[in-house]
This record gives C-alpha cells, structure tokens and sequence, in this order.
C-alpha cells in the first residue's frame, strides 16, 4: 500500500511469511527493520540502548509513524522540553516504576544545555540499567550524536551503531523547495534542517538549481536579518537576486520580496547608524520602491498591500509629502480594489 507524509511516499510490500514488514524505500528500508528487530529483542525484558539517526523532523515524524504501527512492540514516546537538565530525571519522572515495553527519547536536539545533560547522563549511567529494564531508543541529529560521542563516550559505547535514515535526493531537494517556499511566504521553518539538507545534496555531488539556490540566499539572509547581521544580510539577498536573474526563473514575485527585504536591513541601519540615517532611509525608500513596482508588475496587489505601508513610513521619515500624498492615493484605490 502507498501513503503519503508531508510530501514523502512510502511503499510498504506487508509479506505474510515475515514476522516483520518490508519497507519498499532502498536506503531506509533495512534500518526500519533492524530498527524493530533491535526493540523487540529486549521489549519488556533488559535495558539496551538503541541510537536512532535522523536529521529532519518530517522524515522521523514518518519513521516513528511506520514503526508504532508496524511494529509488535508498545512504544511510548517521550518528547524533552528545552529546559530538560537530566535525561534519568526525566525518564522518571514520566515512567516511574511503571513497568514498559520500550521507550523512544525524542527532542535532544532541542534541549537548552545539552552539554550539562548528557554529561549528567554519565554520571549515573548504571542507574539506567539497574532501573530501565526496557529498550531506550535515542533519537539523534549528527550534531547531537556528535555531543555524546566526545562528552560521553562510555555510556554511548553501549549502544550499537547507529541505526541512519536517510531522505532520497529527490525528497532533500523537494524538501529544499516547500522550505523556500514557507520562508518566501513568511512562515517560520527549521533553517537548520534546510542547511543540512544542502549539505546533504552537496556531498552527493547534486548541483542545485538556479531558482532554488537563490532562495536558499534569501533564506540565510533573512536569518542574518534576524540576527541583526546585516552586512551578511544584504550579502545574501544580493546573491540572492543575481541567482535569480538566470533562466528559468519561475517566482518572478519573489524579486520584489528580496527588493523589499534589502530596503528592511537599510530600514534597520537607519535605526543603529543615526548620524546617517537619512541615508539609509533614502536607499529604504528605493528598496521599497522597486519591490513594490515588481509585485505591480506580476499582478500581486496583495503583496503591494502587505509592503506600502513600509515605504509610506519611510517617505514620511523623509518629509517627502508629494510622493507621501501620491502612495496614500495609490494605496486608497488599492484598499478598495482588495475590499470592494
């Protein structure tokens, strides 16, 4: 049977002469499997550790999904906070003496001082065998399993290799894409998980597309805004632009979004460089301008709606009245083109 997650197709082929099912995925099938075989071995019985790796949420919130229900296990799921301080401490406090088939750590990467937690963790590891007496399967990153082993070799040592999954080109670069596409549309995503995924496809020696690097530079740009980085900022959204200028280019609106953007970091250098703000806001100001003459040119009256307010601001900074009055008109008829 075929279903779909968040993007991802999974085909699973369910053989009635195996104890465990096939997944037809190449490169995630076998881990699936050794993954259920490794909880079922000690499910109920013995402590082991089981080290799970996986590097974005999408393709884990899959995996956990196939493995509830393919698996003959009961596995309850823990999610840490950021402000957890001890993994035992946790454990407890959600199981206490309660007895448990398997459990499945999952948000390490998450988790504020990681450091101080796992080496927390090593300091009473025998407790987790003397008290846990059930698989304890640890979600990782390769930044986190990184963490635990250089601060905590012994207590990662009694787990086996880690069991990897992985997401096909075709899927990081699909993944690449609708990740672009949320930051473009002002939705929050996981930009690190984006970097990864370029990394991923750069080590597979895949070249990325024009119109996809380029949004990948206003993505880095727009976390350098954020970060109030702004020199690297309009770095990246003039990479940005100079990427999307190359054929085909099919977000044409995107242009007046990085047009925008670079008039949103003159905008703030206004506000920390005040001996030359007036400056900055006349670079703002025909930031502003060529964004909005580009979202008018591809026939988007709601991004021209969503941004003039921003150049209004600016021509008023400016004491520039004529074009102040001039936008307050245009910005009039577009209300009531929007509303009527």
């Amino acid at each position: 049977m075929q279903r779909l997650y968040n993007g991802y197709e999974s085909t699973f082929n369910v053989m009635t002469d195996s104890d465990y099912p096939e997944v037809a995925t190449p490169d995630n099938s076998r881990s699936l499997n050794t993954l259920i075989r490794a909880i079922s071995l000690s499910s109920g019985r013995q402590f082991s550790l089981i080290f799970v790796r996986c590097n974005y949420t999408e393709l884990q919130e899959q995996i956990c999904q196939d493995l509830h229900q393919h698996s003959g296990v009961e596995i309850r799921e823990l999610v840490l906070s950021p402000s957890t301080n001890t993994l035992y401490g946790a454990i407890k406090t959600e199981v206490g003496d309660e007895p448990l088939s398997a459990l499945m750590i999952l948000g390490l990467e998450n988790v504020t001082d990681l450091d101080n937690l796992l080496l927390a963790t090593n300091h009473i590891r025998e407790e987790f065998r003397k008290d846990f007496k059930f698989p304890l399967v640890i979600w990782v990153t390769d930044e986190v399993l990184k963490q635990f082993v250089r601060l905590i070799p012994d207590f990662y040592n009694w787990g086996a290799p880690p069991i990897s999954f992985f997401l096909t080109s075709a899927a990081l670069i699909e993944f690449l894409n609708r990740g672009v596409e949320a930051v473009f549309a002002q939705e929050s995503v996981a930009s690190s998980e984006l970097e990864l995924a370029r990394q991923d496809l750069q080590g597979r020696g895949e070249e990325l597309a024009a119109d996809l690097a380029a949004g990948l530079e206003f993505v880095w740009g727009r976390e350098a805004y954020f970060q109030d980085n702004l020199d690297h900022a309009i770095v990246h959204y003039q990479r940005s632009l100079s990427l999307g200028e190359s054929p085909p280019n099919q977000h044409p609106e995107r242009k007046g979004m990085i047009w925008v953007h670079l008039g949103l970091c003159s905008w703030r250098q206004a506000e920390l460089n005040r001996a030359e703000k007036r400056r900055y806001w006349q670079e703002a100001r025909d930031y502003f301008q060529q964004g909005i003459a580009v979202f008018e040119g591809v026939q988007r009256p709601d991004l021209v709606a969503q941004f003039i307010g921003e150049l209004g601001e600016v021509l008023q900074r400016l004491e520039a009245w004529d074009e102040l009055q001039e936008l307050a008109e245009k910005g009039l008829r577009l209300h009531q083109r929007l509303w009527k």
